[in-house]
Protein backbone atom coordinates (compact mmCIF):
# COMPACT_ATOMS: atom_id res chain seq x y z
CA UNK A 1 0.00 0.00 0.00
CA UNK A 2 1.07 3.52 -0.64
CA UNK A 3 1.18 4.00 3.13
CA UNK A 4 4.10 1.00 3.60
CA UNK A 5 5.73 2.39 1.10
CA UNK A 6 5.58 6.12 2.42
CA UNK A 7 6.80 4.66 5.96
CA UNK A 8 9.77 2.45 4.01
CA UNK A 9 10.85 5.77 2.72
CA UNK A 10 10.41 7.58 5.56
CA UNK A 11 12.72 5.28 7.53
CA UNK A 12 15.16 4.91 5.31
CA UNK A 13 15.63 8.54 5.12
CA UNK A 14 15.50 8.29 8.80
CA UNK A 15 18.46 5.61 8.94
CA UNK A 16 20.44 7.44 6.30
CA UNK A 17 20.42 10.81 8.70
CA UNK A 18 21.43 9.32 11.68
CA UNK A 19 24.26 7.26 10.08
CA UNK A 20 25.57 10.99 8.66
CA UNK A 21 24.89 12.14 11.52
CA UNK A 22 27.28 9.53 13.42
CA UNK A 23 30.07 9.77 11.03
CA UNK A 24 29.97 13.14 11.48
CA UNK A 25 30.43 12.86 15.26
CA UNK A 26 33.09 10.33 14.79
CA UNK A 27 35.22 12.79 12.72
CA UNK A 28 34.90 16.00 14.82
CA UNK A 29 35.93 13.61 17.67
CA UNK A 30 39.13 11.97 16.29
CA UNK A 31 39.95 15.47 15.57
CA UNK A 32 39.16 16.91 18.71
CA UNK A 33 41.22 13.27 20.17
CA UNK A 34 44.30 14.01 17.46
CA UNK A 35 44.26 17.94 18.63
CA UNK A 36 44.44 16.71 22.54
CA UNK A 37 40.88 18.62 22.86
CA UNK A 38 40.21 16.02 25.49
CA UNK A 39 37.13 18.20 27.26
CA UNK A 40 35.43 18.52 23.77
CA UNK A 41 36.29 15.04 22.31
CA UNK A 42 34.75 13.11 25.68
CA UNK A 43 31.42 14.61 25.19
CA UNK A 44 31.43 13.04 21.74
CA UNK A 45 33.03 9.57 22.35
CA UNK A 46 30.81 9.42 25.67
CA UNK A 47 27.63 9.47 23.28
CA UNK A 48 29.33 6.90 20.38
CA UNK A 49 30.17 4.81 22.71
CA UNK A 50 26.41 4.10 24.99
CA UNK A 51 25.47 4.11 21.14
CA UNK A 52 27.89 1.27 20.18
CA UNK A 53 29.46 -0.26 23.64
CA UNK A 54 31.32 -3.45 21.14
CA UNK A 55 33.41 -0.93 19.46
CA UNK A 56 36.82 -0.53 21.03
CA UNK A 57 38.21 2.45 19.71
CA UNK A 58 35.11 4.17 20.83
CA UNK A 59 35.96 2.72 24.65
CA UNK A 60 39.26 3.15 24.30
CA UNK A 61 39.59 6.53 23.19
CA UNK A 62 36.12 7.95 25.45
CA UNK A 63 38.50 6.25 28.61
CA UNK A 64 41.65 7.88 27.60
CA UNK A 65 39.89 11.65 27.74
CA UNK A 66 38.09 10.63 30.70
CA UNK A 67 41.87 9.85 32.15
CA UNK A 68 43.74 12.89 30.80
CA UNK A 69 40.72 15.39 32.26
CA UNK A 70 41.44 13.47 35.48
CA UNK A 71 37.69 12.56 35.90
CA UNK A 72 38.54 8.76 37.43
CA UNK A 73 35.28 7.75 39.37
CA UNK A 74 33.89 8.36 35.69
CA UNK A 75 36.55 6.20 34.20
CA UNK A 76 36.33 3.58 36.95
CA UNK A 77 32.08 3.29 36.30
CA UNK A 78 32.84 3.19 32.39
CA UNK A 79 35.36 0.49 32.90
CA UNK A 80 32.94 -1.29 35.29
CA UNK A 81 30.05 -1.49 33.06
CA UNK A 82 32.21 -2.94 30.51
CA UNK A 83 33.67 -5.38 32.37
CA UNK A 84 29.74 -6.75 33.18
CA UNK A 85 28.81 -6.55 29.39
CA UNK A 86 31.80 -8.25 28.35
CA UNK A 87 33.10 -10.64 31.60
CA UNK A 88 35.38 -13.35 29.21
CA UNK A 89 37.48 -10.12 28.32
CA UNK A 90 39.78 -9.62 30.72
CA UNK A 91 41.47 -6.61 29.67
CA UNK A 92 38.98 -4.46 31.20
CA UNK A 93 40.51 -5.79 35.19
CA UNK A 94 43.88 -4.26 33.22
CA UNK A 95 41.99 -1.08 32.06
CA UNK A 96 40.88 -0.56 35.97
CA UNK A 97 44.34 -0.92 37.23
CA UNK A 98 45.83 1.15 35.00
CA UNK A 99 43.01 3.85 36.65
CA UNK A 100 43.89 3.00 39.73
CA UNK A 101 47.42 3.39 39.24
CA UNK A 102 46.77 7.08 38.24
CA UNK A 103 44.90 7.49 41.36
CA UNK A 104 48.00 6.07 43.16
CA UNK A 105 46.18 3.34 44.51
CA UNK A 106 48.88 0.97 43.94
CA UNK A 107 47.23 -2.34 46.04
CA UNK A 108 43.95 -1.49 44.37
CA UNK A 109 45.88 -2.09 41.12
CA UNK A 110 47.64 -5.21 41.95
CA UNK A 111 44.44 -6.48 42.77
CA UNK A 112 42.87 -6.01 39.43
CA UNK A 113 46.30 -7.03 37.63
CA UNK A 114 46.25 -10.64 39.49
CA UNK A 115 42.30 -10.75 39.19
CA UNK A 116 42.57 -10.99 35.75
CA UNK A 117 45.47 -13.94 35.69
CA UNK A 118 43.39 -15.90 38.14
CA UNK A 119 40.36 -15.44 36.32
CA UNK A 120 42.01 -17.15 32.29
CA UNK A 121 40.24 -20.05 31.38
CA UNK A 122 41.35 -22.86 28.85
CA UNK A 123 40.46 -19.74 25.79
CA UNK A 124 43.36 -19.34 23.60
CA UNK A 125 42.20 -15.74 22.29
CA UNK A 126 41.68 -14.54 26.16
CA UNK A 127 45.07 -15.65 26.97
CA UNK A 128 46.75 -13.87 24.15
CA UNK A 129 44.56 -10.66 24.30
CA UNK A 130 45.37 -10.74 27.78
CA UNK A 131 48.65 -10.42 27.66
CA UNK A 132 49.32 -8.21 25.24
CA UNK A 133 47.40 -5.72 26.75
CA UNK A 134 49.60 -6.29 29.83
CA UNK A 135 52.77 -5.41 27.29
CA UNK A 136 51.11 -2.41 26.11
CA UNK A 137 50.29 -1.26 29.30
CA UNK A 138 54.48 -2.12 30.33
CA UNK A 139 53.57 -4.65 32.77
CA UNK A 140 55.97 -7.46 31.26
CA UNK A 141 55.46 -9.30 34.42
CA UNK A 142 52.14 -10.41 34.59
CA UNK A 143 52.29 -10.69 30.71
CA UNK A 144 54.90 -14.14 31.67
CA UNK A 145 51.92 -14.31 34.44
CA UNK A 146 49.17 -14.74 32.17
CA UNK A 147 51.24 -16.81 29.54
CA UNK A 148 52.48 -18.84 32.07
CA UNK A 149 48.58 -19.04 33.80
CA UNK A 150 47.44 -20.30 30.30
CA UNK A 151 49.99 -23.29 30.12
CA UNK A 152 48.60 -24.51 33.46
CA UNK A 153 44.69 -24.83 32.36
CA UNK A 154 45.59 -26.03 28.67
CA UNK A 155 48.23 -28.73 30.95
CA UNK A 156 50.16 -27.67 28.02
CA UNK A 157 53.75 -28.72 30.12
CA UNK A 158 54.89 -31.64 27.40
CA UNK A 159 53.90 -28.61 24.38
CA UNK A 160 55.40 -25.67 23.41
CA UNK A 161 52.22 -23.34 24.01
CA UNK A 162 52.99 -20.06 24.72
CA UNK A 163 57.17 -21.06 25.19
CA UNK A 164 58.38 -18.19 22.31
CA UNK A 165 56.27 -15.50 23.70
CA UNK A 166 57.79 -16.43 26.66
CA UNK A 167 60.89 -16.31 25.27
CA UNK A 168 60.52 -12.97 23.95
CA UNK A 169 59.00 -12.08 27.43
CA UNK A 170 61.94 -12.78 29.47
CA UNK A 171 64.51 -11.22 27.12
CA UNK A 172 62.95 -8.13 27.16
CA UNK A 173 62.88 -8.67 31.16
CA UNK A 174 66.29 -9.63 31.25
CA UNK A 175 65.66 -12.86 32.53
CA UNK A 176 68.80 -14.78 30.68
CA UNK A 177 68.22 -17.85 32.64
CA UNK A 178 64.46 -18.39 31.74
CA UNK A 179 65.11 -17.46 28.04
CA UNK A 180 67.39 -19.73 27.43
CA UNK A 181 65.22 -22.75 29.44
CA UNK A 182 62.34 -21.46 26.95
CA UNK A 183 63.91 -21.61 23.56
CA UNK A 184 65.43 -24.96 24.99
CA UNK A 185 62.05 -26.48 25.82
CA UNK A 186 60.96 -25.21 22.33
CA UNK A 187 63.94 -27.68 20.66
CA UNK A 188 62.63 -30.38 23.16
CA UNK A 189 58.97 -30.15 22.07
CA UNK A 190 59.68 -29.59 18.66
CA UNK A 191 63.09 -31.39 17.48
CA UNK A 192 62.06 -30.03 13.60
CA UNK A 193 62.27 -26.47 14.44
CA UNK A 194 66.47 -26.67 15.87
CA UNK A 195 67.36 -24.28 13.26
CA UNK A 196 65.20 -21.83 13.67
CA UNK A 197 65.80 -21.64 17.36
CA UNK A 198 69.59 -21.59 16.39
CA UNK A 199 69.00 -18.29 14.39
CA UNK A 200 66.57 -16.80 17.58
CA UNK A 201 69.95 -17.93 20.04
CA UNK A 202 72.73 -16.57 17.44
CA UNK A 203 72.52 -12.83 18.45
CA UNK A 204 71.74 -13.81 22.24
CA UNK A 205 75.15 -15.35 22.67
CA UNK A 206 77.59 -12.73 21.69
CA UNK A 207 76.15 -11.67 25.09
CA UNK A 208 78.74 -13.38 27.60
CA UNK A 209 75.98 -13.65 30.39
CA UNK A 210 73.56 -15.48 27.69
CA UNK A 211 76.39 -17.48 25.96
CA UNK A 212 77.40 -19.11 29.59
CA UNK A 213 73.54 -19.88 30.50
CA UNK A 214 73.27 -21.92 27.68
CA UNK A 215 76.67 -23.44 27.59
CA UNK A 216 75.04 -24.20 31.05
CA UNK A 217 72.09 -25.24 30.26
CA UNK A 218 72.81 -27.70 27.84
CA UNK A 219 74.96 -29.55 29.62
CA UNK A 220 72.49 -29.86 32.42
CA UNK A 221 70.06 -31.39 29.75
CA UNK A 222 72.82 -33.37 28.01
CA UNK A 223 73.43 -35.39 31.68
CA UNK A 224 69.62 -35.35 31.82
CA UNK A 225 68.58 -36.61 28.42
CA UNK A 226 71.92 -38.34 26.96
CA UNK A 227 69.51 -39.60 24.20
CA UNK A 228 68.50 -36.39 23.15
CA UNK A 229 70.40 -35.64 20.03
CA UNK A 230 69.11 -32.04 19.34
CA UNK A 231 71.03 -31.03 22.91
CA UNK A 232 74.65 -32.25 21.92
CA UNK A 233 73.84 -30.51 18.34
CA UNK A 234 73.14 -27.24 19.83
CA UNK A 235 76.39 -27.46 22.02
CA UNK A 236 78.60 -28.61 19.06
CA UNK A 237 76.95 -26.00 16.91
CA UNK A 238 77.88 -23.10 20.10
Amino acid sequence: SPLYFLLAFLLIACEGTLHAQQSQDIQLADQYFRNGEFDKAVVLYEKLWNKTPTNSQFYNNYLRCLTELKQYDEAEKTVRKQQKRFPDDLTFYVDLGSVYELEEKDKEATSQYQEAVEKITPNMPQVSKLANRFQSAGLNDYAIQAYLKGRKVFNAFNSDLFLRELATLYRKQGDVSNAIKAYLDIVQFNPDQLDEIEGQLQPLIDNNQYAKELQAELYRRIQKQPENENYSDLLVWY
